[in-house]
């Protein structure tokens, strides 16, 4: 056992002495400064150990190892060692490093101009036995961050001239340097503010942004800041004084003001621009050409520029330019440019005056369709929408001339101001008549509105008159006849015609067989629907010296359909043979050739020869005298008692007592009243009582008969 112990002691001397020990420590440097922005991890200072303080004696790395003595627990971690070979900050890879850790939440800031001593502590890394490590310490200073620094400061002075500068070009560069480093920035800006020029942040160039030649104002002062990024020094100032600065064409004339009717018409000068440059930048003055633009966007069609002259627009006689009531002012803005400057503040101010305007009507023209009528019967709505601009009265009238006397407004005044939905009725003022080209069945009216000041609007009115079925068919009053013989062809022997004053298919007529006298007759002529006579068989010598009467209707096709009848008489003549006469021309070339001729000698046929005729004709003439009395009869009843068939409301029947007060003497009822020969109670007289006998014996006034 104790030869186990001694053989270990040996064996821990022999390692020992094996390697160089960690006895002495080198820091290099001893002393860091540390900025206090600073915000990378970086090493401070490098640690060399030796055995005896030599560099000659410097042990490996591997040998020992160091650590940061905790010396104030608000400084945890501010600072820390490593080797390099697992930090891999510096180029000797193995060395022990003092490393200022990034990462540390101590807030420098707080403790800028502070000097730290800094424990550096290592020993042997075999050394197991030993607690007397080696130390050194490091002297560290918190610094402030540092503002970069501007060259030739405060500023400089620029001459150019502004004719042969153009664009890009540099005219000032700034040196700048900043102690710790840091990224550097710029900002620039103008008194006055202009767009001139600019910087490159890159190397500090100040350049022209312009040609010059657009440039107005001199000098410039460029003013420039450069900042770390924690300080910012400057401004550094450039005055720039430009020569030779280019002068703004002008428009002389503008700004102004006009004023234009707003019944103006197209074509109307507004303005002529006058248009001066005075520099040397402009080849020719005939080059600067006006631009304008118009506001609001409705202007744009009112007004046109050609060449340096503004004119209204020129438009239809239909349309309006300028409304008072809708937009009482126009802005024109107008500009000229060299190529390098333009005008400015060049405006016309368009103020619209107020004219009394017309009304207004919605259509130009409106149309209208009637028929055929007496006054005021057939009409059509016109639907008028009118508005006077000036919110005055008017009234709606139609102008002479057309005829227009032969038509008539209904509801015609209108006082109502502005904008109107009244429908307007437009109708005949005289029966109007189409028939047999009485009237015209198309007509154009002009149709007048007039305010109270007497401004008038027009339109007009197409009318279309229709033919309106009014009239009937008619026949002539005299008899239609005609007459066939044996001779006669089978088919059409003549025509019965009616005619009818209406048009179209108002006076078109279908004609229809709808008695024939004698009957049987209808076997050898009738009507067609045409209103041809048909012969349709040949007669024999029984009928022959008759006559068929045929009664026909003709009906027109307007609607409601309109009839009247008419009466044609068919003759049938009896015709004989009287003679034959044979000639004999002798001849000594041929034999002779006999020819006989027969003589047909028709009898001229006399209606009232045949008493078959004069039958039928004083049952005609009967007829017709029954029909005049009974014509009568209703013509007295109506002179005598009002009325012809049934009394009207209001004209009642006479009580049928008339016979008894007509007897006892009364005067209320004359002689003209249909009497009965005995007096009852009627309950139907006058009044709806029984009339009484005494009353009339006594004189009692009895009511008036209407």
């Amino acid at each position: 056992m104790v030869y186990l112990i001694l053989l270990s002691t040996v064996l821990v001397l022999l390692i020992q002495n094996a390697h160089s020990q960690c006895r002495f420590l080198r820091l290099s440097p001893n002393s860091a400064n540390l900025v206090v922005t600073e915000t990378i991890s970086r090493p401070l200072a490098s640690i060399k150990c030796s055995s005896n303080g030599t560099a000659a004696t410097d042990v490996a790395a591997e040998s020992y190892y160091c650590n940061v003595d905790v010396t104030s627990s608000s400084q945890t971690g501010l600072f820390t060692t490593a080797r390099d070979s697992n930090t891999l900050l510096l180029d000797t890879v193995g060395d022990w490093r003092v490393i200022f850790n990034s990462a540390s939440t101590f807030n420098l800031q707080s403790v800028v101009g502070t000097q730290y001593r800094v424990r550096i502590t290592c020993r042997d890394a075999t050394d197991v036995f030993s607690n007397q490590p080696v130390f050194q310490f490091l002297f560290v200073t918190i610094t402030p961050n540092l503002s970069p620094v501007i060259f030739n400061s405060p500023g400089a002075v620029v001459n150019m001239d502004a004719k042969a500068t153009g664009k890009g070009v540099v005219f000032y560069t700034l040196t700048v340097n900043d102690p710790e480093n840091d990224f550097i920035s710029y900002s620039l800006s103008t008194e006055p503010s202009v767009n001139y020029f600019d910087l490159d942040t890159s190397n500090g160039e100040i350049r022209t942004a312009v040609d010059l030649r657009t440039a107005t104002e001199t000098p410039i002062f460029v003013r420039v800041n450069v900042t770390d990024g924690f300080n910012t020094v400057g401004p550094f100032t450039v005055t720039v004084r430009l020569t030779n600065l280019n002068t703004r064409p002008n428009i002389v004339n503008l700004p102004t003001s006009v004023e234009i009717r707003e019944d103006a018409v197209g074509g109307l000068v507004v303005s002529a621009l006058t248009v001066n440059d005075p520099d040397v930048f402009t080849t020719s003055q005939t080059a600067l050409t006006p631009i304008c633009s118009e506001s609001p966007l409705s202007a744009r069609d009112k007004f046109d520029l050609q060449g340096n002259v503004i004119r209204t627009s020129s438009f239809t006689p239909e349309q309006s330019l300028f409304d008072f009531e809708t937009t009482r002012y126009y802005n024109i803005s107008c500009s000229v440019s060299d190529g390098f400057l333009s005008s400015v503040n060049e405006w016309i101010l368009v103020n619209i005056s107020n004219v009394n305007e017309p009304p207004r009507f919605n259509e130009i023209i409106y149309y209208c369709n009637l028929v055929e009528s007496n006054a005021g019967g057939s009409s059509c709505d016109l639907g008028f929408n009118i508005r006077d601009p000036e919110s005055n009265a008017f009234s709606i009238t139609l102008l002479p001339g057309n005829n227009s006397n032969r038509f008539a407004l209904s509801n015609s005044n209108n006082n109502n101001n502005g904008f109107t939905n009244t429908n307007q009725r437009l109708t005949f003022n005289i029966d109007y008549d189409v028939d047999e080209a009485q009237l015209p069945t198309s007509v154009v009216l002009t149709v007048a509105a007039v305010d109270t000041i007497g401004a008038t609007g027009t339109a007009r009115i197409s009318i279309s008159i229709a033919d309106a079925n009014d009239n009937s068919p008619i026949f002539s009053p005299i008899l239609a006849s005609l007459a066939v013989d044996y001779n006669t062809q089978i088919g059409i022997v003549g025509a019965i015609t009616a005619t009818d004053k209406d048009r179209g298919t108002n006076g078109q007529i279908d004609y229809t067989l709808i008695n024939v006298i004698p009957p049987n007759y209808v076997t050898y002529v009738f009507a067609l629907g045409n209103g041809e006579i048909q012969y349709a068989r040949q007669y024999d010598d029984t009928i022959a010296g008759s006559s068929a009467f045929l009664t026909i209707r003709a009906v027109d096709r307007g609607s409601p359909r309109r009839s009247s009848t008419g009466t044609i008489a068919v003759s049938f003549l009896a015709t004989t043979t009287t003679s034959t006469t044979t000639t004999t021309t002798p001849s000594t070339i041929t034999p002779p050739t006999t020819t006989t001729v027969a003589t047909t000698t028709t009898t001229e046929y006399n209606f009232f020869a045949h008493s078959e005729n004069i039958v039928l004709f004083s049952a005609f003439l009967i007829t017709m005298l029954v029909a005049l009395l009974v014509g009568l009869f209703f013509c007295v009843r109506l002179t005598t008692l009002g009325y012809c068939c049934t009394p009207s409301e209001g004209n009642q029947r006479p009580s049928d007592d008339y016979e008894y007060y007509s007897r006892e003497g009364s005067m209320a009822y004359d002689d003209g009243y249909r009497g009965k020969s005995d007096y009852f109670d009627n309950q139907f007289s006058r009044g709806g009582m029984a009339p009484r006998r005494d009353l009339g014996q006594t004189g009692r006034p009895l009511p008036a008969i209407r």
